[in-house]
């Protein structure tokens, strides 16, 4: 006949216990690096101090210049921001700039779009204003960029503009390649509102 002691019993339900709890603490540390993992895949948000979005046309008309300027970054300082005034019922061509002035010499945030397209795009959201906004750059997959932008004015009225600059983003997300940021993803290093009036 066999017996079974009491002691061993307790010790093999400690040992049982112990491995349980080995076990879900491994699980919470992989489940928890999984988590970080993710959240790393996220590049940082790049440092851009100083925006002009320039509007021209095919005619003589003066361009049309709006700049943000920001030194010492998001969080400092209230930056500078000049808006602009378009013409009714006009076509204008934009080309954007950006830059890090905080560096020395400035750091060309252009030039770093250019050198890796796919990874970037700038998004347009118009607000109160007979505006429409057009992509007229792509990179090597056909997807928008946004440093070059075609614009059609309507009626008259007051609004803003907003560009938010991404980075590290899902270019074939629903809606992203026609200017639609909700489902893009990635980093926003920079969002700036330009008040604008078409009269």
């Amino acid at each position: 006949m066999n017996t079974f002691s009491p002691v061993l019993l307790k010790k093999n339900r400690q040992m049982v216990n112990l491995r349980r709890l080995i076990f879900w603490s491994m699980l919470g540390i992989f489940i928890a690096c999984g988590d970080d993992d993710e959240v790393n895949d996220l590049p940082e948000k790049r440092l851009i101090t100083d925006v002009t979005f320039v509007l021209g046309t095919s005619g003589n008309n003066p361009e049309v210049v709006m700049t943000y300027s920001d030194l010492d970054g998001v969080g400092g300082n209230e930056p500078a921001i000049i808006g602009g005034t378009l013409t009714p019922n006009m076509i204008y061509f934009g080309t954007i700039e950006l830059s890090n002035d905080a560096n020395t010499p400035p750091e060309d945030i252009d030039e770093a779009i250019n050198s890796n397209k796919e990874d970037n795009q700038l998004f347009y959201s118009v607000s109160g204003l007979d505006l429409e906004i057009n992509y007229a750059d792509v990179d090597g997959d056909g997807n928008p960029i946004g440093l070059f932008t075609a614009l059609m004015t309507g009626a008259p009225g007051l609004g803003t503009i907003t560009i938010s600059i991404q980075r590290g983003l899902n270019k074939f997300g629903a809606g992203v390649s026609d200017g639609a940021i909700a489902n893009a993803g990635g980093t926003t290093d920079l969002q700036v509102t330009f008040p604008v009036e078409i009269q």
